[in-house]
Parts: structure tokens; C-alpha cells; sequence
């Protein structure tokens, strides 16, 4: 019995000693503080709990329910043609003249009908730029860098023009620049056709050679052109076939400087003014 008192004795742990340094966990645990409201997860005002807030996007777009093969504008045009269907189908059916009733709500459909193949028109047309915009992009992405200078321009000229070039590529969104001498003029030593002078940036190894008259004729009157849609640019222009828009600015009389982007539209107001900036510091 004394040995069992003199065991518990030492394995007693004073009062004063800190709970850290106990051999055993206290039994008495602070209490925990209870979380605050903002500390809650929030749920957002204006939202719903469910996948769908717009079902008509939804089934659009693909989600938990959709008609495969009808995604996209597909719908609409399935949409509008059951309605327009409809609508003959119910002057044909109908007896006699038609009510004034009737006349509006034909005029309704109709109208109806028209908006929705208008939509399915501009979606059909926006999908159609979009997948060639790709196209471009990647067959531009899949090009080296490259930079070729000619011979006959001379070290001043040439430092400067490839100083143009590098600068219309970061500043812009030119993925490829080039310089061509006008037929006659002092930079393509008094030769008959166009000479390209510099070839910078993403371009293909083999490409063909401007128009000169063609060239003269575009810079007739401002001595600059854009070209927001190269796919309907004159083919004189011998613009890339990875080129969506073009910018074409002459420098002097006898050169001519050509900024290409494989996207539709790319060169906003301020770029262009980039470009004539730089071709007037080439023509100097």
C-alpha cells in the first residue's frame, strides 16, 4: 500500500507547472470562439442556386440537356424555320380572308422569324472569321523569325530600316514587316519591277513580289492605305497568305513600307499613325 502511495505521489504534477510542459493533456480545454457572421461563406446576391439562369444559352452552349447537332446558331435556324413553317401552314389552312387578329400575329411571327435569321446570319459569319482567323494564327505561329536585308541599301539606310522594323513589331501588332523599292526609284537602283529592300518578322520563305503599278496606285492620293480585310485586297498587292489586314505606307518616292497582321482589323488609328511615323523617319 505504501507503494502505491509513494508511486502516485511522484507521478503528481504540480499546479503551478504550465500546461505545455504537462506529461498528460488537460481535461480542460479553453473554449472555442464562435465563428462571426462575416466569416461565413456568403452566398451572392442576384444568383441562383442552379446551372441554368439563361436556359436559352444553356441549351446553346451545351449543358445537361441538348439537342446534339443543334448548338450555336443551328437552334435558332431550327427555331425559325418550325415558326416560318407554321405560319404558311396556318394562311394556308385558314378559310376564307383573315382577320385582322390574324394579320397581326403573322406579322408578329414573321417578324420574329426575320430577327432570328438575321442572328443565325451574323453568328454564321462571326463563327466563319473566327475559324479563319485561326487558321491564320497558326500557320503564322508554325513560321520562323526571319530578317533579310538587300544588299543595295546602304549601312545607314539599312541600320535605320532594320530599326523600323524591330520597332513596328514590338510597338504594333505587325507580325511581319516588310520594305520594297518602287520600280524607277533610287533605292531599287532605277530597275523596272518592285525589289524588296527588307524582310523582317514572321514571313514565309518563298512569297511573291508586289505589284509596282499596283502600289502606285493604292498611295495615289495619301501616300498610305489600310487594309483591314486582306482576304479582299487586291491581289496586285501580293499581300501574305497568312496576312488578315495590312498597312501600306509610302517613304519618299521610291520605297514603300508594308506592316502585315494575321488578324482581321488589327491596326487600330494609333498604329497607323505609328507606321507613317516611322516611314517618314525612312524617307529621311
Amino acid at each position: 500500500m505504501s507503494l502505491v502511495l509513494a508511486t502516485v505521489a511522484a507521478l503528481r504534477v504540480p499546479a503551478s507547472c504550465p500546461a505545455e510542459q504537462r506529461p498528460f493533456p488537460s481535461r480542460h480545454r479553453p473554449p472555442r470562439a464562435a465563428p462571426r457572421l462575416c466569416d461565413l461563406p456568403q452566398r451572392p446576391r442576384g444568383k441562383s442556386d442552379g446551372f441554368y439562369v439563361r436556359p436559352s444559352a444553356a441549351v446553346e452552349k451545351g449543358g445537361a440537356f441538348f439537342v446534339p447537332g443543334l448548338e450555336g446558331f443551328r437552334l435558332k435556324l431550327l427555331a425559325a424555320s418550325v415558326l416560318g413553317l407554321a405560319l404558311v401552314a396556318n394562311r394556308l389552312a385558314s378559310p376564307g380572308e383573315p382577320a385582322s387578329s390574324q394579320l397581326v400575329s403573322e406579322a408578329l411571327g414573321a417578324a420574329a422569324c426575320a430577327q432570328l435569321l438575321l442572328q443565325v446570319a451574323a453568328e454564321a459569319q462571326a463563327g466563319r472569321d473566327e475559324a479563319a482567323e485561326q487558321a491564320r494564327a497558326l500557320a503564322s505561329a508554325r513560321l520562323s523569325e526571319r530578317l533579310e536585308v538587300s544588299p543595295a541599301l546602304d549601312a545607314s539606310r539599312s541600320s535605320r530600316a532594320q530599326w523600323a522594323a524591330a520597332t513596328l513589331l514590338r510597338q504594333t501588332a505587325a507580325s511581319a514587316v516588310a520594305l520594297y523599292a518602287l520600280p524607277g526609284g533610287a533605292a531599287g537602283g532605277g530597275g523596272a519591277r518592285v525589289e524588296p529592300l527588307l524582310r523582317s518578322g514572321r514571313l514565309p520563305s518563298s512569297a511573291a513580289l508586289p505589284s509596282g503599278e499596283a502600289l502606285a496606285a493604292s498611295l495615289a492620293e495619301s501616300g498610305g492605305l489600310y487594309v483591314p480585310e486582306a482576304a479582299v485586297a487586291a491581289k496586285d498587292l501580293a499581300l501574305p497568305q497568312t496576312a488578315g489586314s495590312a498597312v501600306l505606307q509610302r517613304c519618299g518616292d521610291d520605297a514603300v513600307l508594308v506592316a502585315v497582321s494575321e488578324r482581321s482589323d488589327a491596326f487600330d488609328e494609333r498604329q497607323r499613325e505609328w507606321v507613317g511615323r516611322v516611314a517618314a523617319l525612312l524617307a529621311s
